[in-house]
């Protein structure tokens, strides 16, 4: 600024400090994560964080150099970093999104010594669409496959696997579900005689509860009838059936 008087003039320098903040920032991040988030700006000298909703600062309360804040929410939030110069101030606005941790579910089976079979698992929320990851440990342990419904090995003991949901976000806890071997049974029939065409009642029993089918052949072959007793069509001749 020139200032004139009387025809002589001086000059005025004056220098004006003027707030400009970094831009705004957007964050996702899965619930029960803490995370630094970083704010700054040209022309501050001092700053202080405040979190939407409470009242904002009218002045800065820390010096500019350890500009970082950690943060903890379980819900979206909105936090600023705002800086001073003076009487002069700006903000920048961090968005946080939190998503919420997928929880699951899965579900055993049983089955015969020597077999496979298919594990399911479920997951909520149902979007985003997560991986399900199956395990050999309740925690840490060997990846051992990946899917839902995902096909176990051969199994001749009882074995129990773990399903992990991965959504961009990890399930808090792993779901077990339990491969259970059923005993094979074993099966014990009498024949029966009688005089002339006639019917005749078969007793055939198990050494666990089980359901016995009668067939007219030693593998393969037709399934003739059901339970035990079991009674057969009326015969004529010598006729061999089959328990199982």
């Amino acid at each position: 600024i020139i200032y004139t008087k009387d025809g002589c003039s001086s000059k005025i320098a004056i220098i004006v400090s003027v707030v400009q903040m970094n831009p705004d920032e957007t964050h996702i991040y899965c619930d029960g994560e803490s995370w630094t988030v970083t704010g700054g700006g040209t022309n501050i000298s001092t700053w202080a964080w405040y979190k939407q909703g409470t009242t904002p600062p009218t002045t800065g309360t820390n010096n500019v150099g350890d500009q970082t804040k950690i943060i903890t929410e379980s819900t979206d939030a909105v936090w600023y970093f705002r800086g001073f110069s003076g009487a002069e101030y700006g903000d920048q606005k961090f968005t946080i999104t939190v998503n919420p941790l997928p929880t699951v579910t899965a579900t055993g089976a049983s089955i015969c010594s020597g077999s496979t079979v298919q594990l399911s698992a479920t997951v909520l929320p149902a979007t985003p669409a997560a991986t399900i990851n199956w395990y050999d440990a309740a925690t840490a342990g060997t990846l051992v496959g990946t899917g839902s419904p995902w096909t176990t090995p051969s199994e001749t003991g009882n074995k129990t696997y773990y399903a992990e949901a991965d959504n961009g976000c990890i399930s808090a806890k792993r779901e077990g579900a339990t491969v259970t071997i059923s005993s094979v049974p074993t099966v014990s029939a009498a024949g029966n005689i009688r005089c002339g065409a006639g019917t005749v009642t078969i007793i055939a029993t198990a050494n666990i509860g089980a359901t016995i089918n009668c067939y007219d052949a030693l593998t393969g072959g037709t399934t003739l009838g059901t339970g035990s007793p079991w009674t057969t069509t009326s015969k004529m001749t010598t006729t061999t059936y089959y328990s199982a």
